[in-house]
């Protein structure tokens, strides 16, 4: 299940790079490891392999929505910048 909500998510980061927004695709991988290491070290000692599943899904949900978040902001933010280039209302 992570790997499909990374397939679903896999345009997310180069459009942001495409934006120039290259640190906060950054800031997402970071935030999504953390997350991953947190749920880790709480829920494997508790449900061992399920819990590093549960982990990687918790990971994968956050990546997801962090980066779909963060490339709508960008792309909203370049549409503006283009518009205001180009003199439209």
């Amino acid at each position: 299940m992570p790997a499909s909500l990374d397939l679903i998510g896999v345009s997310f980061e180069p459009a942001l790079i495409a934006t120039g927004h290259a640190g906060r695709a950054l800031q997402v991988r970071i935030a999504r490891t953390g997350v991953l290491f947190a749920t880790l070290a709480v829920l494997m000692p508790y449900l061992g392999t399920m819990g590093a599943a549960l982990g990687m899904v918790a990971s994968a949900i956050l990546g997801l929505g962090l980066s779909a978040i963060t490339t709508r902001k960008a792309l909203v933010k370049a549409q503006k910048l283009s518009d205001t280039l180009t003199n439209r209302p």
